[in-house]
């Protein structure tokens, strides 16, 4: 389900120009805005703001489109607020994999927020992983793992419960997932909603 990737810094058609508006509810909501720029049939250049309770940044990604994978990479910086304010550097990296003809979707991203050389008291690596399996045409269901870590300290949380994306209109898309931590936080609930323009 191209359309419904998780935080469409991937370009379905990288030769169109548009953007995208991806909302995330959750315990903390956030806000991202980004725009695709074609310079070629399968590569596009993706700037990205993000905006959430404690922390604002911006990314400059590049997309590809090889076959069935999709690769997104970027390089960004932002300030986080809470509880000093303090700036980092967010380097990422994200795949999509579809397996035609098995209704077969994998997803991953992995993105590391450098604190420490600007006075944060630890470096973070988050990485979210979803296998999804297309039950009807705007219908995919499955699960996601989304493991945080720290540096120092390791493994802080690690969530893990299904995941449904339901599609709409024209690449438009809402996710809901609802996961459990292993390192004893609880519950976790999130809907995420995508909007294409």
């Amino acid at each position: 389900m191209r359309p419904l990737l998780a935080a469409l810094l991937f370009a379905s058609t990288p030769a169109w120009a548009g953007g995208y508006a991806r909302l995330d509810f959750q315990r903390a909501s956030q806000v991202r805005v980004g725009v695709f720029a074609p310079v070629s049939r399968t590569v596009a250049i993706a700037p990205v703001a993000r905006l959430s309770g404690r922390e604002a940044e911006l990314d400059v990604g590049v997309t590809a489109d090889i076959g069935a994978l999709y690769l997104a990479g970027w390089v960004g910086g932002g300030m986080r607020f809470s509880p000093a304010a303090v700036p980092y550097v967010s380097p990422g990296l994200s795949f999509a994999l579809e397996v035609p003809p098995l209704p077969l979707y994998i997803e991953s991203w992995t993105e590391l927020r450098v604190l420490q050389p600007f006075g944060g008291t630890a470096d973070e690596l988050w990485k979210q992983d979803l296998l999804l399996i297309t039950v009807r045409h705007q219908l995919s269901l499955g699960g996601q793992y989304e493991p945080t870590f720290t540096f120092p300290g390791g493994l802080q949380t690690s969530y893990i419960g299904p995941r449904a994306n339901f599609g709409f209109r024209r690449g438009d898309a809402i996710g809901v997932f609802g996961g459990w931590d292993t390192q004893g936080n609880g519950f976790t609930g999130r809907v995420t909603v995508l909007l294409r323009f």
